[in-house]
């Protein structure tokens, strides 16, 4: 024999299973937290007196090249510097540089810390195009 489930039944049901969601622990009793979520590419982010990084790597380069500015080899440097990306008066989107450098002679140089897995990302490939093509600045790859 068949049984129909009538609206009580559904809402009899609806209650329980909020009951459970909603169930404290027992006293001494705890669940362990979530995983946390990983990053998409694997880096690790890092705060430090000098800023927030988005990796390692980064963040040894920037001690790398602010040495080297104190010693005298270029005369400025900056980072997280963003470009819009303009074409034909339409904002297609913007870059963020890691570091940007000026030379002692003028010229300007934008470095990007890359690993081999985000150096070949469709996104970044099209935007260093952009970067070229709008600012004529060619990014370097650390």
């Amino acid at each position: 024999m068949r049984k129909t489930i009538t609206e009580l039944d559904v809402k009899l049901l609806q209650e329980r299973i909020a009951e459970k969601r909603n169930r404290i622990p027992p006293h001494g009793v705890t669940y362990p937290p979530p995983p946390p979520k990983q990053n998409k590419f694997r880096n690790k982010k890092v705060d430090s007196p000098d800023g927030k990084f988005d990796s390692t790597k980064e963040q040894a380069k920037w001690i790398e090249l602010k040495g080297r500015l104190l010693a005298g080899e270029f005369k400025s440097l900056e980072r997280q510097i963003t470009y819009g990306l303009t074409v034909k008066g339409r904002q297609i989107c913007s870059y963020i540089a890691d570091f940007v450098i000026t030379h002692l002679d003028g010229r300007i140089e934008v470095q990007d810390t890359k690993s081999d897995f985000t150096r070949k990302h469709p996104v970044y490939r099209i935007k260093k195009k952009l970067m070229l093509a709008v600012h004529g600045i060619e990014i370097v790859e650390v």
